[in-house]
């Protein structure tokens, strides 16, 4: 091809090209005798794939597939478990730490550790693997206080 503006025309079959940018490939198109047929190629080419029959994917393909999707879904919400474990895990040490000193309570002020051990038991089954993680980090956090 003689024309160096076949990138150009390119460009404009994919629709990528600014408007003024789009007049201006027109306009050379018309003139142009190669880009036109190049141009016209294109369109042949695009029509043809998009009229191809697609094939259809076989059981054990579409099988994996799921599994895949099912399995980067799960790891996705672990992953947010895990983020979530520290966050509140960093709150917990900061509630500690900024909380109040080992001063004498004042009449009718319960202590911070009297307010936790207040707190009605959390009920959770089995299942529920983000609770389950949280109860066993208050454990472990919570210097003899065990469930």
């Amino acid at each position: 091809m003689s024309c160096n503006r076949s990138a150009e025309v390119h460009r404009y079959h994919d629709g990528e090209l600014a408007a003024a940018q789009r007049a201006a490939v027109e306009s050379h198109v018309d003139q142009c005798a190669e880009c036109k047929a190049l141009l016209s190629d294109l369109a042949r080419l695009s029509a043809l794939v998009a009229a191809a029959p697609r094939a259809a994917l076989p059981e054990p393909a579409l099988a994996r597939l799921r599994e895949s999707w099912r399995s980067s879904r799960e790891r996705g919400v672990i992953r947010v478990a895990g983020w979530l474990t520290a966050a509140a895990a960093a709150i917990l040490i900061a509630a500690v730490v900024s909380g109040p000193s080992h001063r004498p309570e004042s009449a009718g002020e319960p202590s911070f550790t009297g307010t936790l051990a207040t707190l009605p038991p959390v009920e959770t089954t089995e299942d529920d693997e983000l609770m389950v993680m949280a109860l066993w980090m208050a454990d472990e956090l919570s210097p003899g206080v065990r469930r």
